[in-house]
């Protein structure tokens, strides 16, 4: 028992009569360490890009190969953000500010053994504030009194919620449309 890693040739020898002995041919066998467990980091995928608040869905692959998987854990750069200890090991990271970060798993196994994944490096950036162009009237166009002159915009909302989009004459308010 507990026999460590490396070849050996192992063979039988029987004993008989007053002391002669026979011995069987030899059976070579290895012994192996088992090799760590593999981990992957599956999400995000790696070059992912978020738009701040961002939320981030962590989740890792384990294969144990022959071991005790204890907790995956997941960083950022040295930081613990969070970890699972049932499979499927995930978590979710809310409210990232923009920045650039690297994350990855790690599987703590055994007696405290850890492997590390491969880095995912992410980047949340802020949100652009919404667009908006006055589509109507044209650039200097010219109206005879008494005018009425229609007035209308394209918004494009850039992940934001367009509540209303309002007209003004120089700092004037003219009206707002909702729609």
């Amino acid at each position: 028992s507990s026999v460590a890693a490396g070849n050996y040739g192992l063979t039988a020898q029987a004993v008989y009569d007053s002391g002669n002995a026979v011995a069987s041919t030899a059976a070579d066998v290895t012994v192996t360490n088992l090799p760590p467990p593999s981990l992957a980091l599956t999400s995000p995928a790696n070059n992912s890009a978020f738009t701040a608040p961002a939320t981030i869905s962590l989740a890792a692959n384990v294969t144990a190969n022959g071991h005790a998987i204890t907790k995956v854990q997941f960083y950022n750069g040295p930081t613990l953000l969070g970890e699972d200890t049932t499979a499927p090991y995930a978590f979710t990271w809310t409210s990232v500010a923009a920045g650039n970060y690297s994350l990855t798993a790690q599987a703590v196994y055994d007696s405290n053994n850890a492997v590390a994944s491969t880095v995912a490096n992410v980047t949340v950036t802020n949100q652009l504030p919404p667009n908006i162009a006055l589509t109507s009237p044209a650039n200097n166009a010219a109206f005879t009194a008494p005018a009425t002159i229609s007035l209308a915009a394209n918004a494009t909302a850039n992940g934001h919620t367009i509540t209303k989009v309002q007209f003004y004459n120089g700092a004037t308010f003219l009206g707002e449309d909702r729609s």
